[in-house]
């Protein structure tokens, strides 16, 4: 696959060179010179991007272009190239524009010597751009400029401070057209559609819950309502803040104050918060069914909705505490004026003992160890259920040849149906995190992948998209299982209606 990347481009381009250069395809001077600039510009790219690159690191992982002089020269050309040849589609789209659209300007601009300028202006601008980057980012004074400390403290230099804001400035408005051609084709797309949508999703269809669950007119136990506004609640906030405020604002906005550092840290911290959270109440609701259909002695004391207010508090607050020292883990890319932007892990982060440790903890305390006590929970909640069954219809025996209904089998139904699905659909969304967390540890395969061709980079992302839909199933699951809440549904729908017709007669 490699190979046919490295040379069917080339030879198309090298063809499209030489026959467009010919100027007998009966195109006029100015389309052939911008078509032929635009061939010449996907031929660099084909040599320096699959070829130098990924062509090389794939089959030639150790030579003469690890080299960091001959290393840094290939990524400049990378992104040169690649820039010239975005942009050269622009200019040639602009010409078509005036040519078509503008009578007046067209005999002036669309020329043979006017493309010839554009086109030199831009590749002269846009590698002026990239060289600018280089010099601010790769050389060693900026380095210690920006990362070099002394008592723990960083040393200002004002001309790098300056280069810092004009590096900003220059490529904040081209980083997402960057991040879509450099490094995340197909995958980067979807998550552009997929992220706004399941906010959308999530904050309507968790607020609709927590609002008709609240009411409690849906033929649940105080005990289970507690519980189930808790979990809308927690995924409420996981949609906001992992969906809305790391996904889309990573996508779509690239450069906020939500990129100052404390602000970026606290982020971080609430994600893993409110996650823990949302995880620990399925355990919690997985637990109370468990006690309610296993354990008779123990239902009336634990199955309250005192008890299950103190579980989700307290679930809360260690979950809060666990993944306070994820706000301390990183530190700033860059410190302009006094204020520190970014947030990059410290690099004691996968060198300290304590660090390793503490993030190998949290990874099997979410959501590994939920994992097993969900299975394990619903594995003893079935069996109590087929041992009992037998027993009951055991003990009531048959008349006429007809059974018998049993009201207690018949009442614990709709919690068994509610407590299956929440779990089943908690288990397969997480699964493919859960396999994916245990390949990584193996296989030693953390955060490194070829291309975002690669398979471990297309099931990360896939892991993080499914994890993220389980924040907004449940209430499906509740219009699906729960007859009430279905009948609650329809009025909350019917009420702006009939509101509206009422303010209409009078």
């Amino acid at each position: 696959m490699g190979g046919h990347l490295g040379v069917d481009p080339d030879s198309a381009n090298l063809v499209a060179i030489v026959i467009l250069s010919r100027g007998k395809c009966g195109l006029s001077k100015c389309i052939t010179r911008y078509l032929v600039g635009m061939a010449a510009a996907d031929l660099l790219v084909v040599i320096t991007d699959p070829l130098l690159r990924w062509i090389r690191e794939l089959y030639f992982p150790f030579s003469f272009l690890s080299i960091t002089p001959l290393c840094s020269l290939v990524t400049f050309l990378i992104f040169a190239t690649t820039e010239v040849s975005v942009w050269l589609t622009v200019a040639f789209t602009f010409d078509r524009f005036v040519a078509i659209c503008c009578e007046k300007l067209k005999t002036k601009y669309c020329t043979e010597k006017t493309a010839a300028v554009v086109l030199g202006t831009f590749c002269l601008i846009l590698l002026l751009n990239v060289l600018t980057v280089r010099r601010i980012l790769v050389s060693s004074r900026v380095s210690r400029g920006l990362r070099g400390r002394s008592n723990g403290e960083y040393h200002k230099d004002p001309e790098m401070e300056n280069g810092k804001k004009s590096i900003i400035l220059l490529f904040s408005q081209q980083q997402s057209a960057l991040l879509t051609e450099m490094g995340y084709p197909g995958m980067y797309q979807i998550q552009e559609i997929y992220y706004p949508v399941l906010a959308a999703v999530g904050i309507s269809v968790n607020l609709v819950a927590i609002v008709i669950l609240s009411r409690g007119k849906c033929g649940l136990s105080k005990c289970i309502t507690r519980y189930l506004v808790g979990m809308a609640v927690a995924d409420l906030l996981v949609v906001i803040t992992d969906v809305i405020l790391r996904q889309i604002h990573r996508i779509y906005f690239p450069l906020s104050f939500i990129k100052i550092t404390p602000v970026c840290c606290l982020v971080a911290f609430l994600i893993f918060a409110t996650t823990t959270a949302s995880v620990w109440f399925t355990v919690a609701f997985s637990f109370d069914r468990f006690v309610t259909i296993c354990c008779e002695k123990l239902k009336t004391k634990y199955c309250t909705e005192k008890t299950a207010a103190v579980v989700l508090g307290t679930v809360s607050v260690l979950g809060c505490l666990e993944s306070l020292p994820w706000y301390f883990t990183f530190e700033p890319l860059f410190i302009i004026d006094n204020v520190p932007w970014f947030c990059v892990l410290k690099p004691s982060f996968n060198t300290s003992p304590a660090w390793v440790a503490f993030e190998l903890f949290h990874r099997i305390l979410t959501p590994c160890v939920p994992f097993c006590l969900i299975l394990l929970f619903n594995g003893l909640t079935v069996r109590h259920i087929l041992v009992s069954s037998r027993v009951r219809r055991g003990l009531r025996g048959r008349s006429n040849g007809e059974n018998h209904k049993d009201p207690e089998m018949e009442k614990r139904k709709m919690s068994i149906i509610l407590l299956f699905s929440i779990s089943g659909s908690f288990i397969l969304l997480w699964v493919t995190q859960v396999v994916f967390y245990f390949y990584q540890r193996i296989t030693n395969s953390n955060d490194y992948y070829f291309s975002p061709t690669d398979p471990l980079y297309i099931t990360e992302h896939t892991a993080g998209m499914l994890q993220l839909l389980s924040c907004c199933t449940n209430t499906c699951i509740y219009v699906l299982t729960q007859t009430k809440f279905r009948e609650e549904l329809k009025n909350a729908v019917k009420y702006p209606l009939i509101l509206i017709v009422k303010l209409v007669k009078l």
